[in-house]
């Protein structure tokens, strides 16, 4: 038998208004290429404002729910959820007993956002004593990791979150993800500990709204990406940008929090294909001024430009990883997209929408293999538009042409003709096509009339001092060759 997709093990209560518990899971788990099987732990009554009641299923079912599909099924990654009671808690720790090498991923769902208590001091005791021991990560917020910490009589109650969330791994969890929406402050933090201490943390633009099911997003797509083979940092920094993008797509079905858009990925390649629409394809200069380059970057974003590629040859490392993290949050919190310049670990690392490449030997087999298939990636192809078809056919998401014109950032470019962009249109590119080199306001109309393209610029935007009225030049001059054509 062929297994073609990860297999997530997941335990907790149904939510009938499909925005949080097991509905949650299998929607996160699912758009995350992953396939859950489920057990349900409880029966509720809830609407998006709260919860009415919560009817624990009766041990004997969840241990026969367990069974069959244990007995069929090989099971990658354990998340569990609400736990009801201090029987259904029992029931779910003998069954993970079967699986002693598997990941389990905990959502410590204590209470519901309308204040509903799931979880009573015996129950939370138990969990400290005899769950979190099994747990490679937890998932708590400021008032579940107080919980948590009361309840093991060891933790001081007027020690500092992190301390708290460090301590909690000497009751035999690896990793607790501390989530910040709770806390007093413009942002939100994320941070993740060990034994050892914090390991890393993010900060996430601050939503507005209120949303249900956040946090069973969170713990379903990091046992997703653990399911992918991710360690436990990756997957956490990969899981909480599905979840901020889940939400930032939130939308309203009653009166209270709304659901977040959790399979808003279906619509990526169509979305990605209308930002190169746009015409405007900003590259980074060579600078080693991170806040420097993070203005210049604003500026073209409210000039209107929405997709970037970081290109730094000058740069340290961790300089780059330092800044193409802030870059990806000043970019994608305006709806753009981050393209990383050869260098698809980068791309992994922060999470950017995906990497450009050249053409060297197996480039691209690589990038793919990092990065997974639903990450873009571009690939010049110079003059090449044999090259261009056979990078299409592997499945490249864009490919680029040039220089047409001579660059002064990359002098020794491939030149090419525009006679290429003259044949496209009869060749079988039907991804989009990125033209490259020495582009200004003066020359870009006789690009645009060989064939329409998407203009990868770099100097004529970031060599300026007013970068937002330069980019508002590019994109309204797009626009404007755009509407001549219709």
């Amino acid at each position: 038998m062929i297994k073609s997709k990860p297999v997530v093990l997941v335990f907790s209560g149904s939510d009938p208004t499909g925005g949080a518990g097991l509905q949650a899971d299998v929607l996160t788990l699912a758009e995350l290429n992953c396939h859950p099987v489920t057990v349900v732990t409880s029966i509720t009554c809830q609407d998006t404002e709260k919860v009415h009641s919560v009817t624990p299923v009766d041990v004997a079912l969840i241990r026969e729910q367990a069974k069959v599909l244990i007995e069929d099924i090989a099971i990658d990654v354990i998340k569990v959820g609400m736990i009801p009671s201090i029987e259904v808690l029992q029931e779910v720790i003998l069954i993970l007993r079967r699986f002693p090498t598997k990941p389990v991923v905990f959502d410590p769902v204590l209470s519901s956002g309308g204040g509903y208590i799931f979880g009573s001091n015996l129950v939370i005791e138990s969990i400290v004593k005899d769950l979190l021991p099994r747990c490679l990560v937890i998932t708590p917020n400021t008032n579940e990791l107080i919980a948590l910490s009361k309840a093991t009589h060891k933790i001081s109650v007027a020690s500092s979150p992190d301390v708290k969330a460090s301590a909690l791994s000497k009751f035999g969890v690896n990793f607790v993800l501390l989530t910040g929406t709770h806390a007093d402050r413009k942002d939100v933090e994320n941070s993740l500990f060990d034994e050892g201490g914090l390991v890393d943390s993010w900060i996430w633009p601050r939503l507005t709204n209120e949303f249900h099911g956040s946090g069973c997003t969170l713990a379903s797509a990091i046992a997703a990406f653990l399911a992918k083979g991710l360690s436990v940092p990756k997957a956490a920094s990969r899981a909480q940008q599905y979840t901020w993008d889940s939400l930032n797509r939130g939308f309203s079905i009653g009166s209270g929090q709304l659901i977040p858009n959790r399979i808003y990925g279906l619509k990526m390649k169509s979305d990605t294909a209308k930002i190169f629409q746009t015409g405007v394809y900003a590259i980074t200069p060579d600078t080693n001024d991170l806040s420097l380059l993070v203005r210049q970057v604003e500026g073209a974003i409210k000039g209107g430009v929405r997709l970037f590629q970081y290109r730094d040859k000058v740069s340290s490392p961790d300089q780059k990883i330092s800044a193409a993290k802030r870059l990806k949050q000043v970019i994608h919190a305006s709806g753009g997209l981050l393209i990383i310049n050869d260098d698809p670990y980068l791309a992994e690392m922060v999470d950017a929408a995906g990497v450009h490449i050249g053409r060297h030997d197996q480039a691209f087999e690589r990038a793919r293999k990092i990065l997974g298939p639903e990450k873009i990636i571009g690939v010049s192809c110079y003059d090449n538009i044999s090259l261009a078809l056979s990078m299409q056919s592997e499945g490249a998401d864009y490919v680029a042409f040039g220089a047409f014109f001579p660059s002064s950032t990359k002098s020794s470019a491939t030149p090419a003709a525009l006679d290429v962009l003259r044949q496209l249109s009869a060749s079988g590119i039907t991804i989009p096509v990125v033209a490259i080199g020495g582009i200004t306001l003066n020359n870009a109309q006789e690009l645009l009339n060989c064939g329409l393209c998407t203009l990868a610029i770099i100097n004529s935007l970031f060599g300026v001092d007013d970068v937002e009225s330069r980019a508002r030049a590019w994109v309204n001059f797009y626009d404007q060759f755009k509407s001549g054509l219709d």
